[in-house]
């Protein structure tokens, strides 16, 4: 049972669930996790840049759709980079963002269909080694935007949002039951938020979200270095896999499906150095490709 790289890919569709899905509103940020993990980092950057790069035709009002995964949508982290958008990036005519979670298990969203639509394409494939191979298929159904690059870069959003903003602890309603957040600029243009727990009540007040003293205006998140660290047990899974399909010398040959991986490996990989890392890739795959799909998120 070898561990692979992941190859991570964070879908957004605009518009409504009927319309159609095509590269003009079906936008896919991908990154292997060399150069980012999967965190709320990367998730609200990548947000934060198609809120940045979107066109709201006139609309006075923001909803955003996603599930609620905890670790990366469903947190404060999240929310914060919304309420710096909605206050510093937006534009004047908008004046309410609506985060929504649906039921898990109960929802089916327009991304959906495009991440299913891709299994198809690579269930077909044999292997694939080079990750430009998957970058490949994924502008197939939509445009693909490399996170951790200049186009699109990683923020520090976690560190402004502690520094400046309430923990969920300390806000007027409890964060994980509500289905809804609701952000809107006040008559001041600070930003107030509530958390509903139902979907068509509205039973929350809004309030201030910032800490005492502190203003949305304050928070400017440093860029974050690409560049992650591969436990070296893993370099060792892959080096083998590659040996398995392309034989002791892979390095010598030339070709240019190997070239990310001549970079990514060192020369010499020794078992017996192998140190035992912590691996968020625990449940190892069984698969004869060097690369792993992986991290395919939502977001409407």
């Amino acid at each position: 049972r070898s561990r692979q790289l992941y190859q991570n890919n964070f879908g957004i569709v605009e518009g409504g669930s009927t319309a159609r899905l095509t590269t003009d509103n079906v936008f896919l940020y991908e990154w292997t996790e060399n150069i980012r993990p999967k965190g709320s980092n990367e998730i609200a950057s990548a947000l934060y840049h198609r809120l940045n790069n979107s066109d709201f035709y006139g609309d006075s009002r923001v909803r955003l759709f996603a599930d609620g995964c905890g670790g990366q949508n469903k947190n404060s982290i999240v929310v914060g980079m919304c309420a710096y958008w909605l206050q510093m990036k937006s534009p004047n005519r908008i004046r309410e963002l609506e985060l929504i979670f649906p039921v898990v298990g109960h929802s089916y969203m327009p991304p959906d269909r495009v991440f299913a639509t891709i299994e198809k394409v690579i269930k077909k494939k044999q292997a694939i080694v080079d990750p430009r191979d998957y970058v490949k298929i994924f502008g197939r159904f939509g445009t693909v935007i490399k996170l951790g690059g200049s186009d699109c870069p990683v923020y520090d959003w976690k560190l402004v949002a502690g520094r400046y903003l309430k923990p969920p602890g300390q806000l007027h309603f409890k964060f994980n039951p509500c289905k809804r957040f609701i952000l809107k600029k006040s008559e001041d243009n600070e930003i107030v938020i509530k958390g509903e727990n139902f979907y068509t009540k509205n039973l929350c007040a809004f309030q201030q979200f910032c800490k005492r003293g502190a203003s949305i205006s304050d928070m400017d998140p440093p860029i974050l270095e690409s560049g992650v660290p591969i436990a070296s047990a893993k370099l060792y899974d892959i080096n083998n896999l590659l040996e398995k399909h392309f034989g002791k010398n892979w390095r010598d040959l030339q070709t240019q499906e190997l070239d990310f991986y001549k970079n990514l490996l060192p020369e010499n990989i020794d078992e017996n150095q192998i140190g035992h890392e912590a691996d968020d890739d625990s449940e190892s795959k069984t698969d004869e490709s060097s690369s792993d799909i992986d991290g395919q998120d939502e977001w409407i």
